[in-house]
């Protein structure tokens, strides 16, 4: 599928799901899905250190986590971005202190330097071209700037077979083909090592459904996609 294509079918099954649907997340109506995000905002925030202070959030739907990784970084500036113009509505009216945009990770509407962590989380499955969203985030971290990464093992067993029943059986329907791009762990380590990423911290969530990894901009990490 070529990129301009993927791009438009992507933001077409994005503008499906509703800008509060983590917001209706509740272990009274469903404790699988429940248990699977209260996982991952712990996970993502033992991983937050409180010196970030200039912070992007690539994907950030109705700006649910970008809550939980400023609260976890404390007095930090974050910036939320996501292709939906409804869910960044949404953010915006929902959350004070937090600067939400409409924009494309491929392509961040940012100066160099400008940021000391970036988060993409759950969101490298859903774009065209993962290689551009972490060219980006490198051109946009400043100096030993941080970024973290979480994204489905796609090799799992246990995830590709609840990963089916989610999207075909049940309230995930919306999600169906919303995954653009499959990661394993050396898929993704090899990503970031190519663009001149130190690895910091890997960590496999829920019995390895989900890679979490954190990683250093190096000192001679350079953009390398013209």
């Amino acid at each position: 599928m070529e990129p301009e294509l993927a791009s438009t079918k992507a933001k077409e099954i994005h503008d499906h799901v509703p800008p509060d649907y983590y917001d209706q997340v509740r272990i009274q109506d469903n404790f699988v899905q429940y248990y699977w995000h209260k996982k991952r905002f712990e996970t993502i925030t033992a991983m937050i250190e409180k010196s970030s202070r200039r912070i992007l959030d690539i994907g950030c739907n109705g700006g649910t986590f970008s809550k939980i990784i400023k609260d976890a970084a404390g007095k930090a500036n974050l910036i939320g971005i996501d292709i939906n113009k409804q869910s960044v509505k949404y953010a915006v009216y929902k959350n004070n202190g937090i600067t939400f945009l409409v924009a494309d990770g491929q392509k961040l509407p940012f100066k160099n330097n400008s940021f000391d962590l970036v988060t993409c989380l759950e969101m490298l499955e859903h774009v065209p071209s993962p290689e551009l969203v972490i060219n980006e985030v490198n051109r946009c971290l400043d100096k030993d700037g941080q970024i973290i990464l979480l994204v489905p093992n796609s090799v799992n067993f246990l995830f590709r077979i609840i990963w089916y029943a989610w999207t075909n059986l049940g309230k995930g329907r919306i999600w169906n083909e919303a995954h653009l791009n499959d990661f394993d762990e050396e898929q993704l380590l090899t990503i970031i090592l190519k663009f001149g990423f130190e690895l910091i911290k890997k960590k496999n969530i829920l019995h390895g459904m989900l890679i979490a990894i954190k990683a250093r901009k190096s000192h001679v990490s350079n953009s390398t996609l013209k």
